[in-house]
C-alpha cells in the first residue's frame, strides 16, 4: 500500500523547500520526470524512496504530518522557512525585517517577517490570513523556546 499523493507531496516539500522536485531527482539521482510521475499519482512511491525520506509507507495519514513545519531548507543557505501542510497551504521564507522584499510580507515577533509566499491553495482573505500567520508565529515561538530551553540545558 503507497502513501496519497497529496502526503508524498507535502512531505517533499517539508524535506527539499521550493523546487523539490528537481533537488529529489537531484538527491535520488533519477530523472526529473520519475519525480513529477510520482507527484502526480501517475506512478506509485518506491518503497525505498519513502525509506529514504523516513516514511512509513503504511498506514501514513494526513494527521500525521505536523501543521506546521518551520527549518532551514536545503540548499538554501541560512535561510528559515515555513510550510503549512493544511489548507491553504503556503511556503513563506522567515527573514528579519530590516530586509526589504518584494511583494506581501507579515511582520511576526522578535523582528521578523514572513515573506516571498508560495500558496499551494487559493490565498485566503487578509482577515482569515491575520489568523493564520499570527497562528503560525505562535508555533514558531513555542517551538523555539522548546529548542532553545533543550540547547540550554545541552542536552
Amino acid at each position: 500500500m503507497g502513501i496519497a499523493v497529496e502526503e508524498f507531496r507535502a512531505a517533499a516539500l517539508a524535506m527539499f523547500g521550493p523546487g523539490w522536485q528537481t533537488r529529489m531527482a537531484k538527491w535520488l539521482r533519477v530523472n526529473p520526470r520519475t519525480v513529477r510521475r510520482w507527484a502526480s499519482g501517475e506512478v506509485d512511491v518506491p518503497g525505498y524512496v519513502l525509506n529514504l525520506m523516513h516514511i512509513p509507507f503504511e498506514g501514513l495519514g494526513a494527521e500525521s504530518i505536523p501543521e506546521w513545519l518551520f527549518g532551514i531548507a536545503h540548499g538554501t543557505g541560512d535561510r528559515e522557512w515555513v510550510i503549512h501542510t493544511r489548507a491553504p497551504r503556503f511556503v513563506a521564507e522567515i527573514a528579519d525585517t530590516d530586509d526589504l522584499v518584494e511583494g506581501f510580507s507579515y511582520e511576526i515577533a522578535e523582528g521578523d517577517q514572513f515573506c516571498r509566499f508560495l500558496w499551494l491553495d487559493p490565498e485566503p482573505p487578509r482577515p482569515a490570513l491575520d489568523v493564520l500567520l499570527d497562528n503560525a508565529d505562535i508555533e514558531r515561538q513555542a517551538l523555539y523556546q522548546v529548542v532553545l530551553g533543550v540547547n540550554r540545558l545541552g542536552r
